[in-house]
């Protein structure tokens, strides 16, 4: 809600149908998150399912450096003219 508030130019009337809008996807996929894991689970068993996840943490983890590498001495170097 302080995305809808803070950032965003949603108007006053439609604040409470801008938060109900951005709260329907996350409960419509966290109810399916239980079949969805029993489904994997069947299918590819907890040890593969840990793998997958644990190479996908590592894969985001990564991609965090490479940006922070990427981009901090930019944005530092702009912050510090001002």
């Amino acid at each position: 809600m302080i995305i809808v508030c803070e950032v965003s130019e949603v108007a006053i009337s439609v604040r409470a149908s801008a938060v109900g809008v951005l709260n329907l996807p996350g409960a419509s996929v966290s109810g399916f998150a239980p079949f969805l894991g029993g489904v994997v689970r069947r299918n590819i068993g907890v040890g593969r399912l840990m793998g997958f996840t644990g190479g996908a943490y590592l894969l985001a983890g990564l991609v965090v450096t490479c940006g922070t590498l990427r981009h901090f001495a930019r944005d530092h170097a702009r912050i510090q003219e001002r």
